[in-house]
């Protein structure tokens, strides 16, 4: 429906549902943008502008973590009373392409290696409904595999660029609950008519391409809405200027179980182990070597992605998304 209905009629689009439903309004979005701007969706070298609608979550999925990062609580009638209000946070997604197809788009997690596997591992008991999530993950962890690859990515560096970081629409409709087109807010469509393009256009050149040292990991993985410590819990950070990349190494399993603990415990220390590096990048790329045999998957906001070729490209998109909310920070 978003490839084919006029964006104009409509001040923005209400998700209801959790983290997945969320990624569907995204990639259809992000699908529309860049096809109304004669960019193509399945090259990872396109340039995203920001979306023209912003989106509201009413949370009622599984996790609800992007519905609850935003407004502190996963309550549906607080997050319908922060779309009726019209106050709105910028956030980054990631694109995700391999074999020079996209393959989608994260706006919350995406994790190759252990977490891909955990979510695989997930889907398969559904009808567990939720403690699925509490008890197939111990299980995962038991049973981890160390992956052969190859990791290189385009550094962060001190480089300005101005962009939008909050907004707020004018005479909020209580119609937008419904994504009912409306006439008489003009005024609120033209604060959304400014295009904001990614930070990491500036930044992709060839020659500043690095290559990481880890070459046996197990999880390589990436959050969109970065965490940071705030005294000593992490805090959800919406539109930084880098994605965070994380290389989990090899490790005994007794502190990768401490480690993934700390993670989620949401402890500001959850990734100060020896084996966890962090680097801050524009963009990255994954290859597997010498892994002909085996199955690899990826967990994008939930959904599992099967890895179809050996190599896998992920970009920030930095303030490609608004956000109907207002982070408690």
């Amino acid at each position: 429906m978003l490839m084919n209905i006029d964006l104009k009629e409509f001040d923005g689009v209400v998700a209801v549902g959790g983290d997945g439903i969320y990624n569907e309004v995204v990639s259809g979005l992000t699908v529309r943008e860049l096809r109304d701007h004669d960019q193509d969706p399945d090259n990872p070298e396109s340039k995203l502008s920001q979306l023209k609608l912003p989106i509201g979550i009413i949370p009622a999925g599984s996790g609800n973590y992007t519905a609850w990062y935003l407004n502190g609580t996963k309550c549906p009638v607080t997050a319908a009373l922060r779309i009726v209000m019209g106050r709105c946070v910028s956030t980054n997604i990631a694109s995700l392409h391999q074999g020079n197809k996209c393959s989608g788009y994260s706006g919350l997690i995406l994790g190759f290696g252990l977490f891909g596997d955990v979510m695989r591992d997930c889907e398969k008991y559904r009808w567990m409904g939720t403690s699925r999530f509490k008890v197939i993950p111990v299980g995962s962890v038991l049973n981890r595999r160390p992956v052969n690859v190859s990791i290189s990515y385009i550094p962060t560096e001190n480089k300005r660029i101005q962009c939008q970081e909050d907004i707020t629409i004018q005479k909020p409709d209580f119609l937008r609950l419904t994504s009912v087109p409306v006439t008489n807010t003009k005024s609120a469509r033209d604060g959304y008519k400014k295009r904001t393009v990614s930070f990491s256009d500036f930044l992709d050149t060839p020659s500043e391409w690095k290559t990481a040292e880890d070459r046996v990991v197990y999880a390589v993985d990436t959050y969109p809405i970065t965490m940071k410590p705030d005294g000593t819990r992490m805090a959800p950070n919406f539109g930084g200027d880098s994605l965070e990349l994380l290389i989990t190494g090899k490790c005994k399993l007794a502190d990768h179980f401490r480690q993934l603990k700390a993670v989620d415990d949401g402890m500001s220390s959850c990734y100060d182990f020896e084996f966890v590096k962090k680097i801050q990048v524009q963009r990255y790329r994954v290859r597997v070597l010498r892994n002909k045999t085996e199955d690899f998957y990826l967990n994008c906001d939930g959904e599992v992605i099967r890895l179809e070729h050996p190599e896998f490209d992920v970009r920030l998109h930095k303030n490609a998304v608004q956000l109907y909310g207002k982070p408690n920070r």
